[in-house]
């Protein structure tokens, strides 16, 4: 597994843990890679903000420069920059975002999103995938961007 940034235990309600001004690099080679990843256990109060996420090669079939796992949270993710150039091929390869759940997140907003993946580069669940950041949005209880 390759992680650039593993979110550990956050702060508490209104006192959000932060995520800042980082520059990632993976060089895609392991079985996973994620760029940041906040998982559902002990991810829920983070603002992750002016990050830069670059994922490389390619030998995973798995591969996100953001993934969220989280539920009924108040992270922000704001003003980041997610580039996919992983080579691999694969439903769950060369993905920008997987945000699953997004209910309870305070704001996503100016992030920009880039990958090689032309067909799905957006993740919403564990089984969909969409083809454009607009697509993900008009799903129900998402945030708006």
């Amino acid at each position: 597994m390759g992680y650039g940034i593993y979110l550990g235990t956050p702060s508490s309600s209104g006192n959000n843990s932060l995520c800042a001004n980082n520059s990632v690099q993976i060089q895609n080679a392991a079985s996973v890679a994620y760029g940041i990843d906040q998982p559902s256990t002990n991810g829920n109060f983070w603002d992750i903000i002016h990050n830069t996420v670059y994922i490389s090669g390619g030998t995973s079939s798995s591969t996100f420069c953001y993934r969220s796992f989280t539920f009924n949270d108040e992270s922000r993710i704001l003003n980041n920059v997610f580039i996919n150039a992983a080579t691999n091929t694969g439903s769950s390869a060369n993905q920008t975002a997987q945000i699953n759940n997004a209910t309870g997140f305070a704001a996503i907003d100016n992030n920009c999103y880039w990958t090689v993946n032309t067909g799905t580069p957006f993740r919403g669940d564990y089984v969909n995938f969409y083809n454009t950041w607009a697509a993900f949005m008009l799903l129900p209880a998402r945030p708006t961007q």
